[in-house]
């Protein structure tokens, strides 16, 4: 059993953290809808700081869409695909979804950030040379995550895949000949997908506080 280090507001372990030299890390980002303009903001410190030593970086849902901001060097750019492309009235209405059923226009959201905040690719293409980058969706039939590479050519498709919400989605998200639903049915939070790749020093980017797991089985009592 590894080691587990809590950083929070009222938690600091980093403090018990050494100095130590580590061969790979690997980075896990969960979804959450816009929860996860934490994990943007977390990683905008990062390209502030210049901070990247990830070897393998595991996103699910939103925590994919934050990462293809953080490996194209955007700092900032998640931070308003969340505040101004998840709340435009072209991506999701409730009076429209209600009315009609139309849910979330993933196609809008994945093209904002191809047009309207757009992404560098350039640079994201140069950093995927050396690092790898992967987007959990879940496959629609078998109900298990699976893992996609993310590529300069594919990343709209994997995107949309790792982010298609059932029932919220407008369109179905299909490609290989399968349906994809939002990894984070199958893998809300990837970790052990990192440690299959043989990986021991993981980064785990949460949005939500540490305890949710016992108010959950609080929950489950009712």
């Amino acid at each position: 059993m590894g080691k587990r280090y809590v950083i929070s507001n009222k938690h600091h372990d980093n403090f018990m953290l050494e100095q130590r030299h580590v061969e790979k890390i690997a980075l896990v980002t969960e979804g959450g809808g816009q929860r996860g303009i934490f994990t943007a903001g977390v990683l905008d410190a990062f390209l502030r700081a210049e901070f990247n030593p990830f070897d393998l970086l595991i996103g699910t849902s939103a925590g994919s869409l934050n990462l293809a901001s953080y490996i194209c060097g955007h700092q900032g750019h998640a931070y308003k695909v969340i505040a101004e492309a998840t709340r435009h009235p072209e991506f999701f209405t409730l009076a429209k979804y209600l009315l009609s059923g139309e849910g979330l226009d993933l196609d809008f959201l994945v093209n904002s950030a191809e047009s309207r905040i757009p992404l560098n690719w350039d640079k994201g293409a140069d950093f995927l040379k050396t690092k790898q980058v992967v987007a959990v969706a879940t496959h629609g039939t078998e109900l298990t995550s699976t893992c996609f590479d993310v590529t300069r050519e594919n990343w709209k498709h994997v995107l949309s895949a790792s982010c298609a919400i059932p029932a919220l989605h407008k369109r179905p998200v299909v490609f290989d000949d399968t349906r994809w639903f939002d990894g984070g049915i199958a893998a809300p939070i990837p970790v052990e997908e990192a440690y299959r790749r043989g990986y021991k020093h993981i980064v785990v980017i949460r949005t939500m506080p540490i305890d949710l797991k016992s108010t959950i089985r609080c929950l489950k009592h009712f």
